[in-house]
């Protein structure tokens, strides 16, 4: 079959025609269904050492963030099970060289989420679509387990247009923000891990890396990390959905 695409790029619309997809019947990746309990994983520092894996795996649905790391040895603190994870564009520019030449590593850095949903940008920037797309074929010609889905761009332009009328001015909203508003859809109680914008910790101060397995500083230029944050502070203020800091119960 064949599908056409408007995708709303950095100046003008791009219109790709013609996508040709596996002669079968696809189903709506996120059928109308609510699950009962969500865990969103944010890739902060504070997650480091904080004990919240097996409680974020306890959740129906785990959605985590830019093909985040799940060694062994964060196990214990970010847990494994994974529903849905995201990867942008930057990743696969950054350590796959885009995805150009050699399409293994790509695909077995996939191992680790098994057959979970991967979310991609490929219909939202046009800068985004054919890098995506080679995302999307990789995984296709590795005979991969892991389900590729796209953001609908009308979707993520409402989402923008909602925040901003909300007084959230940035470039871009960041991928753990949009988990976390892609969540309040599908779940009826969230929980949020992971997410603290700031170098040290709300308990005793001490010092926090930018993520739980690096320290990589943040996009500033795009995204307005504290600003965002304020926000879910007001939602878990509200009780529309939990944000946990610190060290989890055992």
């Amino acid at each position: 079959s064949q599908m056409e695409w408007y995708c709303y790029g950095l100046w003008a619309p791009l219109v790709i025609k013609n996508i040709n997809l596996d002669d079968k019947n696809y189903d709506h990746p996120l059928p109308n269904k609510k699950w009962d309990t969500c865990s969103v994983v944010g890739n902060g520092g504070i997650l480091v050492n904080s004990k919240c894996g097996k409680q974020i795996d306890s959740a129906q649905f785990v959605i985590r963030c830019n093909l985040a790391p799940l060694d062994r040895e964060w196990e214990e603190h970010v847990g494994k099970k994974t529903n849905l994870v995201t990867a942008n564009p930057s990743i696969l520019q950054q350590k796959f060289s885009s995805l150009n030449d050699h399409h293994r590593p790509f695909v077995e850095s996939l191992r680790r989420f098994r057959d979970a949903m991967l979310i991609l940008p490929t219909f939202s920037f046009r800068l985004n679509t054919f890098l995506c797309q080679r995302a999307i074929y990789a995984i296709r010609d590795f005979d991969s387990p892991i389900r590729p889905v796209s953001f609908n761009p009308q979707y993520l332009k409402s989402l923008s247009t909602y925040w901003t009328s909300q007084g959230l001015k940035e470039a871009r909203l960041s991928t753990g923000f949009m988990m976390v508003n892609l969540a309040l859809e599908l779940c009826s109680s969230v929980d949020l891990y992971g997410f603290w914008p700031f170098s040290f910790h709300p308990r005793d101060f001490h010092h926090l890396t930018n993520h739980y397995y690096d320290n990589m500083p943040v996009r500033k230029r795009y995204h307005a990390m504290p600003a965002e944050f304020d926000r879910l502070l007001k939602l878990h203020n509200q009780g529309i959905l939990r944000i946990h800091l610190g060290e989890c119960e055992q």
